[in-house]
């Protein structure tokens, strides 16, 4: 699923999300907190994912 606020990949058995608004000090809003949830959903949903690392994007902040 195309996400517009996050990054989402898989690779074997760890999942990565990366908060994507680096301008806003990747703060979550909305659309964000939406996206988070649908991803949330998926990695619940995946017995092969053990590990998931959470960042943000950028150099300034992981989350404001």
């Amino acid at each position: 699923m195309p996400y517009r606020t996050i990054r989402y990949s898989r690779r074997g058995h760890v999942a990565r999300v990366t908060l994507n608004r680096p301008a806003a000090g990747n703060t979550i809003d909305i659309v964000m907190a939406g996206e988070l949830e649908e991803a949330c959903t998926l990695i619940h949903q995946d017995d092969d994912i053990y590990v998931v690392i959470i960042s943000g994007a950028g150099d300034k902040s992981f989350c404001s």
